[in-house]
């Protein structure tokens, strides 16, 4: 994987995840390669999804880092940050810079408003307008067929 330019963070992490995968298939009796087949590897997956923590608390992908040590509340965020800043876009931001992104990008692709309006939890059209706001002719468009299609 070094040769294929993958970070030493990322090899450490596949590593430990192989490792774990390899642990248990040896404890089903699987050793062979070809033993590892499609409805090996989804009793695997659900093996994964039942998994507990100590405490009894179902552990999801969510709350893991690659460690498998528990996300902080701003770790998504700060994890982001640093793409974003890596990427050195001329903007600072984090996962709200990628909503705001994806709501304007769809509105001016040709999204229906109401749809964006859904997709982001919106109660009032309004408050849309704010995460679409270099879209703003376009959002006039769609206010107007909102309104048309009300009355």
């Amino acid at each position: 994987m070094g040769v294929q330019n993958y970070s030493p963070r990322t090899i450490t992490g596949r590593r430990t995840y192989l490792k774990y995968f390899v642990a248990w298939s040896l404890e089903r009796g699987l050793m062979r390669p070809a033993e590892i087949t499609k409805p090996i590897l989804e009793r695997y997956q659900r093996h994964l999804f039942h998994h507990r923590k100590r405490d009894g608390e179902p552990m999801g992908v969510r709350q893991l880092t690659n460690l498998f040590e528990p996300f902080t509340p701003n770790r998504l965020t700060q994890l982001v940050r640093d793409y974003i800043n890596a990427a050195e876009l001329g903007k600072t931001g984090s996962c709200h810079l990628l909503r705001h992104t994806c709501a304007t990008i769809m509105l001016e692709n040709g999204a229906d408003i109401r749809f964006i309006q859904q997709l982001l939890g919106h109660a009032e059209l309004t408050t849309t307008q704010i995460y679409t706001q270099s879209s703003g002719a376009l959002f006039s468009v769609g206010k107007r067929t909102f309104d048309l299609q009300r009355s």
